[in-house]
């Protein structure tokens, strides 16, 4: 499926809570990481570590529409509740949609490729 057409937004929560907020409005995309700080972490010693932001070129773009989209439909992989370890999905592009991901390989490799955007 191609990229929808801006305006679209993706907002998604790793397993430790990081948040990590995707858009596009016509004029590029960008995205932010807000990471958890260790006052806010459940243990108040883990840090998701600095904040940071950038724009997002047109293969990167089409990478992560094309990983939130093969989890969004894979729903064996869904689950009702947000735990700890789980990715939760909060995605406006024509409509809102929103689901969890359970913890495993699938959840880990979107939180690995999130993770080395600069």
């Amino acid at each position: 499926m191609p990229t929808p057409t801006p305006p679209w937004s993706i907002a998604y929560a790793d397993g430790s809570a990081n948040a990590y907020h995707f858009k596009s409005d016509g004029d590029g995309a960008t995205f932010d990481y807000v990471p958890v700080s260790k006052e806010q972490s459940s243990t108040g010693m883990y840090s998701g570590g600095p904040p940071r932001q950038g724009r997002l070129d047109a293969a990167t773009v089409a990478t992560l529409w094309q990983q939130v989209e093969a989890l969004e439909g894979n729903r064996a992989l869904h689950q009702e509740d947000r735990n700890k370890g789980t990715g939760q999905f909060s995605i406006e592009a024509g409509g809102k949609r929103d689901f969890i991901v359970a913890m495993g390989d699938e959840v880990r490799a979107f939180d690995a490729f999130v993770r080395g955007l600069n």
